[in-house]
């Protein structure tokens, strides 16, 4: 992960700026985010559904390495995952509603995953040839 540094904190910005579009509400998910921790009732209830819970944890573990700089890839690809939940289902319900913003807020998440899994390959491929 050392060659490329900028993966992890892309993944997190481009996260936060997943567009939501429903019934005339208009959000992003850093919007989204701030209301269920701030301004919401505190309630363990909120964290309770999946595409809160794991999005959530994906979050978390996406900030680890920006603090720690051997933090294994591997650890973010899950992070990946866990996120990618929510941003697949948005990038779905963006398709399937015709909604172009929905569609065109979840691009930088996906260039970064892309980056991601060439990283991960790369440094699979290097340690099977150091063996």
């Amino acid at each position: 992960m050392k060659n490329n540094r900028w993966i992890s904190p892309g993944l997190f910005l481009s996260f936060l700026i997943i567009y939501f579009e429903w019934s005339g509400n208009r959000m992003f998910l850093y919007q989204m985010e701030a209301e269920l921790l701030f301004t919401a009732k505190r309630n363990l209830q909120n964290f309770a559904h999946p595409l809160i819970l794991f999005p959530f944890i994906g979050q978390l573990l996406l900030l680890i390495p920006v603090f720690k700089t051997d933090f294994p890839l591997r650890y973010i690809l899950v992070a990946n995952v866990l996120s990618g939940l929510l941003v697949f289902m948005v990038l779905l319900t963006g398709i399937l509603s015709g909604n172009i913003k929905m569609v065109v807020s979840t691009l930088p998440f996906i260039f970064f995953t892309i980056l991601l899994v060439r990283q991960y390959r790369i440094e699979k491929k290097s340690s099977r040839s150091s063996r």
